[in-house]
């Protein structure tokens, strides 16, 4: 899974291991509709890769919990 990550909005994209897309979306930077889409779209998250901005250490910190 993959979060490209903004102030306003968030795109994200959720992948299986041979690449194959499973999910692409755009979100308002708001943990809840994050985690509900993750939940949503998948059993078991295995990684999530966000880029190294500003909000990344808030994003990981939440996402881990």
């Amino acid at each position: 899974m993959g979060v490209d990550v903004a102030q306003e909005e968030c795109a994200v994209c959720i992948a299986v291991d041979l690449g194959a897309i499973l999910f692409e979306g755009s979100y308002a930077t708001d943990l809840d509709e994050i985690v509900q889409t993750i939940v949503a779209q998948v059993r078991d998250t295995e990684r999530i890769v966000h880029e190294a901005v500003l909000l990344s250490t808030w994003l990981t910190r939440e996402l881990t919990k």
